[in-house]
């Protein structure tokens, strides 16, 4: 496990939290191999977290990945690991008692983990109890400060890296919409920041983790949109509005939930009725 990279900890730990409550359902898989390409792993590290899918995985199994992740990672990589697994969570539409269990264990050994404490001195329980004295992180929490401040990832200043990070957060409004991270919404993602920003393959994962910090620390809507607004003229919401439509289409479909939170940003993005039905029948064709 020491040899794996920090992604494929995160999505190790993840695929041991599927098993919570027994089973691995489709939207927890699809969930995860949809992480799996956005991270864009290797095929061996690829295959090594996707086997953790076919076989049961026990809470023991589940405290050492945790673990693993939580003593090598940042803080900002824990607040990131914590927003994931409450989505996995929610994937399947339901929080089962042991999932939500999990969940409380995985808060407490992030603070074994702020504080110094390795899993031999906390115990597999040690961090439950000072749970009720310390705050935590809701849905996409606090814990992570501003991007800005560099956070355990590299910070940055530049003007267009902020509006490339905004329209990667408000991209990820819509591929949350319906729960399910598919693959190809992962892979388009990835093609977007590419083919819109010029970026090379390690310059999008590095503005890819960027993204998905500020989506930890702050993921609201008309905040989001407000601070784009700040940063963008009519025609770079346009292409926004359009690369969101891009996002929803990739898995063949455009989902009700995806519809429904492409309208409510559009209007946040000030974007006109006429503007936002002829960017819709441009890219999606009807």
């Amino acid at each position: 496990m020491s040899d794996s990279s920090l992604e494929t900890r995160l999505l190790q730990t993840l695929a041991a939290l599927a098993w919570a409550d027994g089973n691995v359902e489709e939207r927890e898989r699809a969930f995860l191999q949809g992480l799996v390409t956005e991270y864009g792993l290797r095929q061996s590290e690829a295959d090594e977290v996707l086997a953790l899918l076919d076989r049961p995985v026990s809470i023991d199994e589940f405290e050492r990945y945790a673990r693993a992740f939580l003593e090598s990672g940042s803080d900002a990589d824990r607040s990131r690991l914590l927003a994931r697994a409450e989505h996995l969570v929610e994937a399947d539409g339901k929080k089962d008692r042991e999932e939500l269990r999990y969940l409380s264990l995985l808060r407490g050994w992030m603070g074994d983990a702020r504080d110094g404490r390795t899993g031999e001195d906390a115990g597999l329980f040690g961090g439950l109890g000072r749970l009720l004295g310390r705050a935590t992180p809701g849905v996409l929490g606090s814990a992570v400060k501003s991007l800005f401040t560099g956070s355990g990832v590299e910070a940055t200043s530049s003007p267009r890296d902020a509006q490339v990070v905004l329209f990667g957060a408000i991209l990820y409004r819509v591929i949350y919409a319906d729960r399910v991270v598919d693959s190809a919404e992962a892979d388009r993602l990835r093609a977007l920041l590419a083919e819109r920003f010029g970026f090379a393959h390690g310059e999008v994962d590095t503005m890819l983790r960027l993204i998905q910090q500020r989506v930890a620390d702050d993921h609201d809507r008309q905040r989001l949109c407000a601070e784009f607004n700040r940063v963008t003229g009519p025609t770079e919401r346009q292409d926004l509005l359009a690369a969101l439509f891009e996002i929803a289409k990739a898995d063949g479909d455009v989902s009700r939930e995806e519809e429904d939170e492409i309208r409510l940003i559009a209007n946040y993005l000030w974007i006109e009725v006429q503007d936002y039905v002829a960017i819709r029948k441009k890219v999606i064709g009807r």
